[in-house]
């Protein structure tokens, strides 16, 4: 109930850290829930890919709000592979301020190596705070994709990024201090944070 009443609060589940032996007292709550904060973390989290058609049916009713669109475009992506449309609803989410929204479309316009857009998207999720969104405009700094190779500044969006506890980004942050700055010490500090989470 605890877990459920955080997220319906608006927090992020960046701000908690979920293990896989926690996922089966997860679902025992979760069945009892008619949210769509259930349908998000089945969606996610849980769920195999034959049981996403009868969660669709269950979302569409749901009233509008970025988490509904959301699940509509995990479930395009992960069962019909549709990216079109899974953009679409990912845009409809967008309408609604949701920073996972923001990271996800964004990763699909990297994927297709639409650094531009990627590069709007994650810009956007920065604004609302979203670690993936730093994270991946550390990255395209630290590789020159679309923006000027800029270690510095990706040393930047990493360590903003780390700041949420997240594995890659403190990976990150050792990897430049190691490879840019030849600062061993604080990079070894990263990457044993890296390891512990």
């Amino acid at each position: 109930d605890e877990f459920i009443d955080f997220l319906n609060n608006g927090h992020s589940l960046y701000a908690i850290k979920i293990d896989k032996e926690y996922y089966n007292d997860l679902y025992n709550v979760l069945k009892k829930e008619n949210s769509l904060i259930k349908y998000y973390v089945l969606v996610k989290f849980l769920m195999r890919k034959e049981q996403f058609s009868d969660v669709f049916n269950n979302v569409i009713e749901f009233e509008d709000c970025g988490l509904k669109y959301l699940i509509m475009a995990y479930i395009y992506i992960y069962t019909t592979e549709n990216i079109v449309k899974a953009k679409e609803c990912l845009v409809q989410a967008i309408e609604y301020k949701d920073d996972f929204a923001m990271y996800y479309l964004g990763y699909l316009f990297l994927i297709e190596k639409n650094y531009e857009e990627a590069y709007k998207y994650f810009k956007m999720g920065c604004e609302y705070g979203n670690p993936r969104c730093f994270l991946e405009i550390g990255n395209l700094y630290y590789n020159g994709f679309y923006l000027e190779t800029n270690k510095s500044k990706a040393l930047e969006y990493f360590l903003y990024a780390s700041q949420y506890n997240y594995d890659i980004a403190c990976y990150n942050v050792g990897v430049t201090y190691e490879y840019y700055y030849n600062n061993y010490d604080d990079a070894l500090k990263y990457y044993m944070l890296a390891a512990d989470l």
